[in-house]
């Protein structure tokens, strides 16, 4: 014979989720906010990276190149700090 363990709907659920971050709302509202931040800086690579191979393919100088490079270094550095600090906020909510 087994027994169910008892299993609680979705408005249970939601209404006890809803209670334990009641006092952390606004840490989970920034910690979201940041994260979808850092997605959307990450986005910027794609075209950086098609920049420099067009560059490249026109045989263009290294000092073409430059600027997409340090755009590169500068969504890899925001993405990377955004990116910490929602995951601190959100670990903060936990």
């Amino acid at each position: 014979m087994t027994t169910r363990l008892p299993v609680a709907d979705g408005a249970r659920m939601r209404a006890v989720l809803g209670e334990l971050l009641r006092p952390q709302r606004g840490t989970a509202l920034l910690g979201l906010v940041t994260l979808v931040g850092a997605a959307a800086v990450s986005l910027l690579t794609a075209p950086l990276l098609g920049r420099i191979v067009d560059l490249v393919a026109d045989g263009r100088g290294a000092d073409a190149v430059t600027a997409p490079v340090l755009g590169l270094v500068g969504v890899a550095v925001g993405q990377g700090v955004l990116a910490m600090l929602g995951v601190a906020l959100v670990a903060r909510v936990g």
